[in-house]
């Protein structure tokens, strides 16, 4: 908790060290998110695009075409957890969270331009597991499923290399959370 009394309680245990330097934060969310983000800086940023799985410029500009873009504000929710999926997310500008709901509202993940969102639910067709909301104004591509049928019909070899990335995105996925387990027993 943050507040008068922990923050001299820290400060004494830094041993005054320089003020400048030490920084408090609300949460241990919010403390490894600013570190995240000042290592991202430091490397020149996250060089990625969406659909970089796609080997050049023309065949980025097919797949998008069965996209839509969509602009969010800041705050404005996506899809709400529990919805039924019909579209999968590309984050071109801007920022998304992933929240689940429970007792409060639980950030599992901050997406930012290059990432794909909502590719389990849109795949399973099961109920979304989270609700999907702007961090900040974002510029979004929506792959519908209808498009990715006409994708199939018109396209297959770009539509199986579309479905390889999500399968190989899903299996990293499922990997990590499997050891994250192992961790925990």
């Amino acid at each position: 908790m943050h507040g008068p009394e922990n923050e001299a309680s820290v400060r004494a245990i830094a041993g005054g060290g320089d003020p400048a330097r030490l920084r408090l934060f609300s949460s241990l969310d919010h403390a490894v998110e600013t570190a995240e983000d000042a290592i991202v800086a430091a490397r020149g940023g996250a060089a990625t695009t969406p659909l970089a799985f796609l080997e050049s410029t023309a065949d980025r500009a097919v797949f998008l075409g069965y996209c839509e873009m969509k602009h969010v504000r800041a705050g404005e929710t996506l899809c709400t957890e529990g919805d039924r999926s019909a579209e999968i997310f590309f984050i071109e500008t801007g920022s998304l969270e992933v929240v689940k709901s429970a007792d409060r509202a639980i950030r599992l993940a901050k997406l930012h331009k290059g990432a794909m969102v909502g590719e389990l639910a849109f795949y399973t067709g099961d109920a979304r597991t989270a609700s999907i909301v702007a961090v900040s104004d974002s510029s979004i591509y929506v792959l519908h499923n209808a498009a990715l049928a006409r994708l199939r019909q018109e396209n297959p070899d770009l539509a199986s290399r579309f479905d390889h990335m999500v399968i190989q995105k899903l299996s990293n996925a499922l990997t990590r959370t499997n050891k994250l387990v192992a961790t925990f027993r």
